[in-house]
């Protein structure tokens, strides 16, 4: 949760400052970048927590198969 905070606070510094969206990203990323694999999860579990049980799609039609060998 340490690393919720910080992010929060990181966030927070820079809307404050009237920094673009693009230097929020930015440094959330260069933050990320030296969490643990596990802290990093964590977030973007509490974040979107529909990734818990995300799977890859392994149904895909025949249609889009051939389609794909088309072109």
């Amino acid at each position: 949760m340490c690393v919720c905070v910080c992010v929060c606070v990181c966030v927070c510094v820079c809307v404050c400052v009237d920094a673009g969206i693009s230097l929020i990203y930015f440094l959330c990323l260069v933050f990320a970048i030296y969490q643990k694999y596990d802290d990093v999860t964590n977030v973007m579990y509490w974040l979107y927590p529909d990734l818990r049980d995300w799977k890859p799609d392994d149904k895909v039609n025949a249609s889009d198969k051939l389609s794909c060998l088309l072109s």
